[in-house]
């Protein structure tokens, strides 16, 4: 099985928009996508998740940012972080990504929104769709 990055599985068929990740002195901006939502994990609720190019994924929840991984599985996105002890789980569900995550003891579920790409302020796909070319 080939592997596909997660920024072409979301812009093939998925409308996103690429957000330029803060950048430090020494490295240029990345691109990226947000996807902001919530999780019923008792105590928390606001989430958010920032996807790079490659692996890595920020998430950002009541406890601050921490930098994790991404993966695909099957046809399941799973990211984990804490040195993977605590892994979500989910899917593309419409215009959501959206699933249940794990820290071993508790089970909860997260969902997210995509955000939708806006030509006028000039956000583009990370890759193009099958078929199509920029």
């Amino acid at each position: 099985m080939i592997r596909k990055s997660l920024l072409s599985i979301l812009a093939a068929g998925i409308v996103c928009s690429l957000a330029a990740a803060p950048a430090s002195a020494q490295s240029p901006p990345q691109k990226s996508i947000v996807c902001v939502g919530s999780e019923d994990l008792p105590g928390y609720g606001p989430l958010s998740f920032r996807f790079f190019d490659g692996s890595r994924v920020d998430m950002t929840d009541k406890d601050g940012t921490t930098t994790g991984t991404w993966r695909i599985v099957e046809d399941e996105l799973v990211l984990s972080f804490y040195g993977n002890t605590v892994e979500y789980r989910g899917a593309v569900q419409g215009n959501r990504l959206a699933g249940r995550a794990t820290n071993g003891r508790v089970t909860w579920n997260w969902s997210v929104q995509l955000p939708e790409r806006d030509p006028a302020q000039g956000q583009e796909y990370a890759t193009p769709p099958p078929g199509k070319a920029y």
